[in-house]
């Protein structure tokens, strides 16, 4: 098995549980280690795995790598993780964001439309 082979492209969540990951040994560890026991069951985790396993099994072709790592991306926006969130105890320790709307000066308006 060919666990040393890149990935398609490097693939680095921006929230959630995972480091960033380079090859199919990473991913593996990150499948193994970081992805909670929880999450390992719903079925795009398990595309994942198959699709790791398969492309390691194979000698890691090109086109084993992008379906693969296309898999572990998808998998990952499905969660979230793909997109920057603040972490739940600095998000509850804020007070809620607040937008003020201030008048505008009256060489600011709009023009009314002609009718």
């Amino acid at each position: 098995m060919t666990w040393n082979a890149e990935l398609a492209y490097f693939v680095t969540p921006k929230s959630g549980p995972m480091r960033p990951m380079v090859t199919l040994r990473d991913a593996n560890r990150v499948l193994l280690d970081d992805l909670p026991a929880r999450y390992r069951h719903r079925p795009h985790w398990h595309r994942v795995g198959r699709l790791m396993l398969a492309a390691a099994a194979r000698g890691a072709s090109r086109v084993d790598l992008m379906l693969a790592t296309d898999a572990l991306l998808l998998a990952l926006e499905v969660e979230g993780w793909m997109n920057w969130q603040p972490p739940v105890n600095q998000a509850k320790n804020q007070a809620p964001a607040t937008l003020i709307a201030l008048p505008l000066p009256d060489s600011q308006l709009p023009l009314p439309i002609a009718a």
